[in-house]
């Protein structure tokens, strides 16, 4: 039997760990098969790449590398398969920096590449209390989205319309719709959620899911998931005001409102395939001289992360009353 295993995120809920950390390690030790979103020569990926799958899943595009993408999966000869790529949970048709929906529907083209090729396709979602994570990930990916919404320097004015004005079904990081959706496509046994807190207060919950998954020893995975937690697992404190250093080329700096534009009024499909035109790769080549500033950031008040959390409060118990954890809902701040 052969058993894929797709870890989607969301962002800032350890994947990188995972990544680097377990994952990697599984793949240097023979266990699995890693499968490689980058599609390039990395020391904690593997060598069956599949970056033009996951953009067709995440995006309805099938790049120039898909079909033998699919030929190479097809052959693989381990028993189990991981897909770790968080921009399955974040990514959609219609992604853009500034502006979010939620990515539910990418489980309708998951299912549609994978369904026929394993015998058993798990989805693993990591999850985190939006309260760290929301800010958490403006911070991470600030420069993106000012330099597609420049008002959106001032972070109230992007939570407000991005979290706290949608629609319950449309928001991202709302991870009730998220879960039921994979289940409506998978099935429940099929479908998995841990939590980052569990990392630091509760990491038998963790390893538990991890190794069922698996088919491994508990004592094998708790030995790696330790040694992840100790080196790379932090909950960091949510500063009111941080510092960034933005590093940019000259062909950013000269073409960034050009393509802001090229993204607000043009179709996402279009998008993408104008972004792989040769001739736009010589020019950004040309003009990679690498400057850098460093500036402060408002990352979020307090006001707002209480409405964070009064805007997720009842999807979050929802969610955590099907996954049996409802008793943590409080400690973890969900």
């Amino acid at each position: 039997m052969c058993k894929l295993i797709i870890h989607i995120g969301y962002p800032k809920t350890a994947t990188t760990s995972f990544q680097k950390g377990l994952f990697s390690e599984l793949h240097n030790q023979g266990k699995i098969e890693y499968l490689n979103h980058l599609n390039k020569e990395v020391d904690f990926l593997g060598d069956i790449y599949c970056r033009d799958i996951v953009k067709y899943c995440t995006h309805g595009v099938k790049g120039s590398n898909y079909d033998n993408e699919l030929k190479d999966i097809k052959n693989i000869s381990k028993g189990i398969s991981i897909l770790s790529n968080e921009n399955l949970s974040v990514f959609n048709d219609n992604f853009n920096w500034a502006n979010y929906s939620n990515a539910n529907n990418n489980a309708n083209r998951i299912f549609e590449v994978f369904n026929e090729i394993f015998d058993e396709v798990h989805i693993l979602i990591s999850i985190r209390s939006q309260q760290t994570l929301i800010p958490s990930y403006y911070y991470q990916v600030y420069n993106h989205i000012i330099a597609e919404r420049p008002l959106y320097k001032d972070a109230r004015k992007w939570i407000n319309d991005n979290f706290i004005d949608k629609l319950d079904e449309d928001r991202l990081f709302n991870f009730n719709s998220c879960y039921d959706k994979y289940v409506s496509i998978f099935g429940l046994k099929y479908v998995k959620v841990i939590l980052f807190e569990d990392l630091k207060y509760n990491q038998n919950k963790v390893i538990d899911i991890v190794s069922n998954l698996l088919d491994m020893k508990k004592e094998k995975i708790e030995i790696i998931i330790n040694s992840m937690i100790s080196e790379n697992v932090t909950e960091k404190h949510i500063d009111l005001v941080k510092s960034k250093t933005e590093n940019y080329t000259l062909y950013s700096f000269l073409f960034s409102p050009i393509i802001r534009l090229i993204k607000n009024y043009l179709p996402t499909k279009l998008v993408h395939y104008l972004s792989n035109i040769r001739i736009l790769f010589l020019v950004k080549n040309a003009l990679n001289l690498r400057l850098n500033k460093t500036y402060k950031i408002k990352i979020i008040d307090k006001e707002n992360i209480s409405k964070i959390a009064e805007r997720y409060k009842n999807e979050n118990i929802i969610l955590f009353e099907k996954i049996g954890r409802i008793e943590v809902i409080n400690k973890y701040k969900y």
